[in-house]
């Protein structure tokens, strides 16, 4: 729809007209015309502006200084130069007809009768037709999108418009790897391509308001013809990304084209809030009857059938809680679930696949699941949580889970507290330990039991405190030495210290605290007092 150099060959002002040289620049875009009697265009001229000129400022050129001017237009990018003789020359000049050959410049002669304001005039007219028209074509096209969205649309309907509006097949991506499938295409028939190049940027045209970029590729049905592939990323709200593709198959992207592609660009991202919204409300909705079951609100059974019917949960069903974080090499937590959708969503997308219809409730800084037991010994899960951590665990974070006993569906307040009080109380007592279940913690549930103004301290014998508070030094190292199955030269390395030095401290450890490590009570409860003791100390920094 644009308005090329050809297009003026209809105007009655050009009737006459001789195109000189230049043909091969015909399809050149007309965005506006002007008179030029002095070379200074680099101070006024602008891309695609028709020059008109008598030449009168060009008298006493040379033929080099010629050949440089028409050098500036082809510079300026300016769409053709028309020549009005017998007026100032009576023919143009040899060295500008050569120049304008040279850069494809179309150059029109003109004669002395027909005036300048009459070519103004039909010029700015067809432009301003063309304006006109371009106004009404997005009037028309943002129609059709809005009648769409009004009757209530997808992805796919705005797909569909778009390819019948442009007649181009176009597709959205979610990743734009050259082996990236598209996640949605306006016809079904897509057929498989190969991509050619990279993704570079395409220069901003006049009815842009995004940045597109573009690629080649070839369809792998043996037709060997290239075509390019035009691709506009879509701002999106969330950490999502979505990218708008248009191969060029059918014919080339005109300037129509993009309006209606901006148009459903556009409309894609209303459909993507529209979406977001509901599942943000869905997702609120259903983390109330999530609260509602673990906190035990549940007022009558037909409510509790609704509840568990909603999340295809069985009423005589055996169910374990999981509390999951996330945490780095220091056991600090790490990942704000709320705040890192990406992150989480994988996360939860991991464990689906595992188990399709598990149910989970996010918290700022824990994931809550909630998983049918039928068929799953303790054993197999945990084996298949081990899995899921080794698949996620990056550098610098990695899960931790607490796992409560197996119980039903009144049970839940219970076990929801149980398995993150068995998080809480493995991360002070076992903080290498990925997975730990709420039977794992054996003596130690004992303390889940205490009230909370309990001291920790009480439990502990009075010897190994005063180690810990007098001879820190050597209190790690019985600590080292019992975590390592009181092995000497495990210890020693674990300590980086020779064995020597190692069996030097212990002796001297045995002597002070006069212990006996070949009775296994007096190890156990060793161990016991280590644990306690620091339990005691995570309570105290809290």
């Amino acid at each position: 729809m644009t308005v090329l150099v050809r297009d003026l060959l209809s105007l009655h002002s050009f009737q006459n007209a001789k195109l000189v040289t230049g043909q091969t620049g015909i399809h050149n875009e007309v965005d506006n015309i002007m008179i030029m009697e002095a070379p200074d265009i680099e101070n006024w001229v602008t891309p695609n502006e028709l020059l008109l000129t008598s030449l009168y400022g060009f008298s006493n050129y040379s033929e080099a200084e010629l050949e440089s001017f028409i050098a500036k237009i082809h510079h300026f990018e300016c769409a053709g130069l028309i020549v009005k003789t017998d007026r100032f020359v009576s023919q143009i000049p040899k060295a500008i007809m050569d120049s304008c050959t040279k850069y494809h410049l179309p150059l029109f002669q003109i004669e002395r009768d027909i005036k300048y304001n009459d070519i103004m005039v039909e010029v700015m007219q067809l432009l301003f037709n063309e304006t006109n028209m371009l106004l009404q074509q997005y009037r028309l096209i943002n129609q059709k999108f809005i009648s769409l969205a009004m009757n209530g649309t997808s992805y796919k309907e705005i797909l569909v418009l778009l390819e019948k509006l442009i007649n181009n097949p176009v597709y959205l991506y979610k990743q734009l790897h050259t082996s990236a499938k598209p996640i949605l295409s306006g016809d079904e028939d897509s057929e498989d391509v190969m991509i050619l190049s990279d993704l570079s940027s395409v220069e901003k045209k006049e009815h842009t308001s995004y940045h597109y970029k573009e690629r080649n590729f070839r369809y792998k049905n043996n037709d060997p013809q290239v075509y390019r592939e035009i691709v506009v990323p879509i701002p999106q709200i969330k950490e999502e990304n979505l990218y708008l593709a248009i191969r060029e198959a059918g014919k080339a992207v005109v300037a129509i084209d993009y309006m209606a592609i901006e148009n459903a660009i556009s409309f894609i991202q209303m459909e993507y809030l529209k979406q977001a919204s509901i599942r943000e409300m869905k997702y609120g909705y259903s983390n109330d009857l999530i609260d509602d079951l673990i906190s035990g609100k549940v007022d009558s059974k037909a409510q509790l059938e609704m509840i568990l019917n909603q999340f295809r949960m069985d009423i005589g069903g055996r169910y374990r809680f999981l509390t999951v974080e996330s945490k780095n090499i220091n056991n600090q937590l790490t990942t704000d679930f709320n705040k890192s959708d990406k992150h989480t969503n994988n996360l939860i997308a991991a464990f689906k696949k595992v188990w399709p219809d598990i149910v989970y409730r996010i918290r700022p800084y824990r994931i809550n699941f909630i998983l049918n037991t039928k068929n799953e010994t303790i054993i197999t899960l945990k084996k298949k949580l081990q899995q899921l951590i080794d698949q996620t665990k990056s550098q610098h974070s990695y899960l931790q889970i607490g796992i409560s006993e197996e119980g039903t569906v009144d049970l839940f307040p219970k076990h929801s507290q149980q398995a993150l009080e068995t998080l809480q109380l493995a991360a002070k007592i076992y903080p290498q330990a990925f997975v730990i279940s709420y039977g794992d913690l054996g003596f130690y549930r004992l303390l889940l039991k205490l009230p909370k103004d309990s001291n920790f301290l009480d439990f502990v014998p009075e010897e190994l405190i005063q180690l810990q508070t007098h001879k820190n030094e050597l209190y790690r190292t019985l600590v080292t030495y019992l975590d390592n199955n009181q092995n000497i030269k495990a210890s020693a390395a674990a300590l980086f210290i020779h064995p020597k030095t190692m069996s030097y401290r212990m002796n001297k450890i045995i002597s002070m605290l006069q212990i006996d490590l070949t009775n296994a009570d007096e190890v156990t409860q060793l161990n016991i007092g280590v644990r306690l003791l620091k339990v005691a100390e995570e309570r105290l920094a809290d």
